[in-house]
């Protein structure tokens, strides 16, 4: 099953061109956009999957449509509780705002159940330093976790 990144087109080198990723061809067509107006590119499942973990940042095409990313599965950690909670705000005001426009979607459910999940994480059962990311916190007690960029 292809996995893609979607970038503003005409923007080769340029790391705040993604737009939207999609898990599927499926997810693809859900998007409702006019893939002629963007840069689709098919990328590995290790690829996405460290994307929506938030592994890789900052994607990016060449001219030869190969993507680029940072790396920060080494860097990445919260230094405290604090850090987590900051970061589970930022995941929950941005699913909200998806939330209160879309109450009869289809992925309603599944988008507030991540929410749910996010608001449930319990910044103070963790060591700090904590290498982890959200989206790995929620993989590690086996729930599903998505990227703000598979909103549709």
């Amino acid at each position: 099953m292809a996995k893609h990144f979607i970038f503003n087109k005409d923007c080769a080198n340029d790391s705040g061109a993604i737009v939207r990723i999609a898990e599927s061809d499926d997810a693809l067509s859900k998007l409702h956009i006019n893939i002629d107006l963007y840069k689709v590119i098919a990328v590995t499942d290790d690829v996405f999957l460290n994307f929506r973990k938030l592994l890789y940042v900052s994607p990016q095409y060449d001219d030869s449509d190969n993507i680029t990313y940072t790396d920060v599965y080494s860097t990445h950690s919260f230094i405290d509780e604090e850090g987590v909670n900051n970061e589970k705000k930022y995941f929950i005001y941005s699913l909200d705002l998806w939330l209160k426009k879309n109450k009869n979607h289809n992925d309603y459910n599944q988008w507030n159940t991540f929410k749910t999940n996010i608001s449930n994480i319990d910044a103070s059962s963790y060591t700090y330093p904590l290498a982890k990311t959200i989206p790995q916190l929620l993989e590690d007690s086996s729930q599903s976790y998505y990227n703000l960029l598979e909103l549709i």
